[in-house]
């Protein structure tokens, strides 16, 4: 038994290595999210380095806004505070990263969601780090994508900017393709998915089915975008100019 257990763990160790990105990324496409939960928790088992904790707050910040959304406030405040103390232990451990602090305005942020008597005590927490990670590099594309959505989301009187939301979105996605780094990479169709929604909120219909298209040209498998997304937003598109 001692040895199936060792063996056991030894697989889930490495596994928690080597294959986390291509787990997340199949679940983001078929938006399976019991697989990303899944993979979070082979991730939390495992012994891992500051590279593998680092991805690990990247997969929480996913998997925290799906709870978030989802209406389960328990697994969401737990998810949550879990992510929040791995940032902390990050930022402490390893100085201020712009990623890991976006990712903790972005957790108040999700907190603030779910609890809006918080509000008062998570707003401004929110806004200092996505401000903060913004500073240390404003060229970061979690720095950004906190911002755009700062932007977006924030009352007028509080700096909140629908335009200058999609701006900073925008151009999350073009330092992801400047990079070359939209190969299979979970957050660049999120990203493409954001601008869109935004686009489609603010009434800039024929902008946002050209997103999605491009999101469906990287990835033909997002049915839940071809099949749900972009039909009534077509309709939208074509109401439009007419």
């Amino acid at each position: 038994m001692l040895t199936v257990a060792l063996t056991v763990a030894a697989a889930c160790a490495a596994y928690a290595q080597e294959r986390p990105a291509e787990d997340i990324y199949e679940a983001y496409v078929a938006g399976d999210m019991g697989r990303w939960g899944e993979t979070i928790a082979a991730m939390e088992a495992a012994s891992l380095d500051a590279a593998g904790l680092r991805e690990l707050a990247e997969y929480y910040y996913g998997y925290a806004g799906y709870l978030t959304g989802s209406g389960d406030r328990k697994a969401a405040d737990d998810c949550i505070r879990r992510a929040d103390r791995l940032a902390d232990r990050l930022l402490e451990e390893h100085g201020s990263d712009a990623a890991v602090l976006a990712f903790k305005g972005i957790f108040a942020a999700y907190g603030m969601a779910l609890h809006k008597v918080k509000t008062p005590v998570l707003g401004p927490r929110c806004l200092k780090y996505i401000e903060a990670a913004y500073r240390a590099d404003s060229c970061d594309v979690y720095a950004l994508a906190a911002m755009g959505n700062m932007r977006f989301y924030s009352p007028a009187v509080f700096g909140g900017d629908k335009e200058e939301g999609i701006r900073h979105v925008a151009r999350a996605v073009e330092r992801y393709e400047a990079t070359g780094r939209t190969s299979r990479d979970w957050h660049y169709l999120y990203l493409l998915t954001t601008l869109a929604r935004f686009m489609e909120e603010t009434g800039r219909y024929g902008e946002a089915v050209r997103v999605y298209e491009k999101a469906l040209a990287v990835e033909p498998r997002l049915t839940w975008v071809r099949d749900e997304l972009l039909p009534p937003l077509r309709t939208k598109a074509a109401v439009a100019k007419r």
